[in-house]
């Protein structure tokens, strides 16, 4: 009888152990088939009618005095999104944190590297625009 009883707990805890495994491995799956996954696309690719609208500060095209006519044509061949950015970036001096609070993008990170495309942008537009 000791053996018969020996060999019943090992039975029973080996489907214990099968049972916790099975549901584990169930509810991970229906986990992942539950979570729709992101589309990532980068805003050059979005026609401007199709971005959300977020609440923002007044923006005006006035906000940036140009001294030097290059600059000024180099910034207005910007990407609107863009010259938003930079605008509340420099002229109304929020913080990173603050704008991805009001939605432009994921992060403090992501608007760093939106920001170096930017300024990347800017210049090769104003090397261009003084070369001719």
């Amino acid at each position: 009888m000791q053996t018969s009883r020996n060999e019943d707990e090992e039975l029973r805890g080996r489907f214990t152990i099968w049972l916790e495994k099975t549901l584990l491995r169930k509810r991970n799956k229906y986990l992942a088939r539950m979570q729709a996954p992101y589309i990532v696309v980068s805003l050059d690719v979005l026609p401007e009618t199709s971005l959300p609208f977020f609440p923002e500060p007044e923006i005006r095209e006035t906000d940036f005095c140009f001294e030097d006519e290059d600059l000024c044509f180099a910034y207005h061949q910007l990407y609107p999104q863009y010259r938003k950015l930079l605008i509340m970036l420099y002229v109304h001096q929020l913080k990173p944190s603050e704008i991805s609070k009001l939605g432009y993008c994921k992060g403090t990170h992501q608007l760093y590297s939106i920001k170096y495309r930017i300024l990347q942008e800017l210049r090769a537009a104003l090397s261009s625009h003084e070369s001719n």
